[in-house]
């Protein structure tokens, strides 16, 4: 498939496979390569973020993949003239998912000087509200600040972030400040 399509690109100067069939006359041919490349390529955007975002958010994935798939087919149903609002959502998407990943590099490189205890002796706790306010922190950074990636934006201002308020909340216990681990 890819020397078919380097061999096309080469032959008529260009590298874009639907203009490449469209300029050979085969309509046909380039709208089936446009809709199942969009098919494939959303779908696996969906399944891979339901399953992200149902492990972060300790959700049946099943289910969080029916609240994705209703969302997006409300997007299209209400909006199927603007494509630019199903890449708003799945722009959406990506920039979701690095902060959480950016969370877990911060706590276990930084925090935690890459070593955790044994699962046995871990105490885990049912929620983080540090790791949920660098989470939504970072979210909003990678919607504001104006300039390169967003996705990495946020992946880079949680792993700064997270250090950050975990310094600040165990100086805040030192001081007697309240106590967020009971949150």
């Amino acid at each position: 498939m890819i020397i078919c399509g380097a061999l096309a690109a080469i032959a008529v100067n260009n590298s874009d496979l639907p203009a490449v069939l469209l300029s050979m006359g085969l309509l046909i041919p380039s709208i089936i390569l446009m809709t199942t490349n969009i098919f494939t390529t959303n779908a696996a955007n969906l399944y891979s973020n339901s399953l992200n975002l149902s492990n972060s958010f300790n959700m049946d994935r099943k289910k969080m993949i029916i609240i994705l798939l209703v969302i997006a087919a409300l997007g299209t149903l209400t909006r199927p003239y603007e494509i630019g609002a199903f890449f708003t959502f799945l722009e959406l998407l990506g920039n979701v998912i690095p902060p959480l990943a950016g969370i877990i590099i911060a706590d276990y490189f930084i925090i935690n000087k890459g070593k955790y205890d044994s699962l046995n002796n871990a105490k885990f706790q049912k929620w983080n509200i540090l790791a949920f306010a660098t989470w939504l922190i970072s979210l909003v950074l990678s919607f504001a600040i104006p300039f390169g990636l967003p996705a990495l934006t946020s992946l880079i201002s949680s792993i700064i972030i997270f250090p950050i308020l975990t310094i600040i909340l165990k100086k805040s216990k030192k001081q007697g400040g309240v106590n967020y681990e009971k949150i």
